[in-house]
Order: C-alpha cells, then structure tokens, then sequence
C-alpha cells in the first residue's frame, strides 16, 4: 500500500477522511502504518458505534485497494 486513512462513515456507506496514516515502507510493497491522533467527543462517540473504518490505497486502486470496518471492544 502507499497510503492509509481513517475514514468515518457506519459499514457499508462511504466516508470522509478524517486521519491519515503514516506510511513507513522500504520498497513500496510492505511497511507499516501507524497513527497518532486526539479524537474529538464527536469521534469518540462515532467511533463507539463502529462508525471508523480503515481505508489502503495502492497505486494501482488509488479509490482503495482494502477496507476494514473498525470494531471497538474486539
């Protein structure tokens, strides 16, 4: 992946971007992504209601090559 966002929208419906990730990768291929952000009350309480997911682009999906709904508690 080249890129990495945390986007906020209930499973199944698209959303805004709303933190991007780092992106630390040698070769282009593998790598980590990493994230360090405050959350507004707003964000915390979406994020609660499993209102987060995590959006990997590639360059050739640049709209998004995996999504992952994210699932508090789990």
């Amino acid at each position: 992946g080249t890129r990495g966002h945390v986007h906020q929208a209930p499973a199944g419906a698209n959303g805004d971007v709303i933190l991007p990730l780092t992106v630390m990768s040698e070769d282009g291929v593998s790598g980590t992504f990493s994230l360090n952000a405050e959350l507004t009350p707003e964000q915390v309480t979406a994020y609660n209601a499993g209102e987060f997911y995590l959006n990997f682009h590639t360059e050739m999906n640049g709209g998004g090559e995996l999504r992952g709904q994210i699932v508090p508690g789990m």
